[in-house]
């Protein structure tokens, strides 16, 4: 079927193509009733309905302008433009604004749970707060996991997005958002980190000179001698992980190998499963192939 080795596609269909009506209705009544996480259930009336009444409203103005212009006058290429860019920007407007309501939320998970259950994952919408292992920021008051899908079996992985914010909930309180891959080495490797950007280092790694890595990044490392850490870097991993993004980094704590990418991280593009099969396909021959590898245990306890 599908397995984390990247030797079979997975099916990404529940991603973009049409779902059951019936199991999106009955996946929309339990996230009401709070069995798909607490964020969303239990949603206000006009939680549920501001949807439909904001696509009203921009169906009504987006024409709103345009039938203005050409009923009060001869349609002249200013009017034209004026239509369209109103046009444009209420339609971008809309598409923005949408993605914070509550209906189009909960259609997105059950996207990724679609596509969790007919490629044999685990998903789970609100995973319990825990601090990533590998480096990213490690000051923040507040962390969530979210939408984490873990592929099981030998060689499997775990990939969710990461979000840290500061205590404070005024105008001064800040937040990260990263994206993040976690698979588990078969071997423990030193702390070693690569990237095309130098970033902040963790405290391992603080006067550690870098040296050239593969496809014009640099590696720091606390231990660059270490027998499987030259052969893992020239698998071809490197290579692969740079089409999520000059952003993206991999990082090398213990047994565990992260790549964390900052910033938005489209979980439900199959494009980005795609590129996690080769990735996973690459690093195939350094896992950990035992069934009991569970890589969402890759992580720190919350408060450590």
């Amino acid at each position: 079927m599908n397995d984390a080795r990247g030797d079979t596609a997975w099916d990404t269909a529940p991603l973009t193509g049409r779902l059951s009506r019936a199991r999106w209705h009955r996946y929309r009544a339990e996230t009401v009733a709070g069995r798909h996480g607490t964020e969303l259930a239990r949603p206000s009336w006009r939680e549920r309905s501001e949807h439909a009444v904001l696509a009203v409203v921009f169906g009504v103005g987006v024409p709103a302008l345009p039938l203005a212009l050409f009923v009060t006058g001869a349609p002249t290429a200013l009017a034209i433009c004026a239509s369209a860019l109103w046009s444009g920007s209420t339609l971008m407007a809309l598409y923005w604004s949408r993605r914070d309501l509550w209906r189009p939320r909960v259609r997105a998970r059950f996207r990724l749970a679609e596509f969790a259950r007919v490629n044999g994952m685990e998903y789970r919408p609100e995973p319990e707060p825990r601090r990533l292992a590998a480096h990213v920021s490690g000051a923040a008051a507040r962390r969530r996991h979210r939408d984490r899908i873990t592929v099981p079996g030998p060689r499997g992985f775990a990939v969710a997005r990461y979000e840290e914010t500061s205590g404070g909930d005024d105008a001064e309180g800040w937040s990260v958002t990263h994206g993040y891959a976690v698979f588990r080495l078969r071997e423990s490797c030193p702390r070693t980190l690569v990237a095309r950007r130098s970033p902040a280092l963790p405290r391992e790694l603080k006067d550690v000179e870098p040296v050239g890595g593969p496809a014009g990044t640099s590696v720091w490392s606390a231990g660059p001698t270490h027998p499987l850490l030259g052969p893992l870097l020239g698998s071809g991993v490197v290579e692969q992980a740079r089409g999520f993004g000059r952003s993206v980094r991999m990082e090398i704590v213990g047994t565990e190998l992260f790549l964390i990418r900052e910033g938005f991280w489209p979980m439900r593009s199959p494009r980005l499963w795609r590129r996690l099969s080769s990735v996973a396909q690459a690093l195939a021959p350094f896992l950990d192939t035992t069934d009991r590898v569970d890589p969402a245990k890759c992580l720190v306890p919350y408060g450590r």
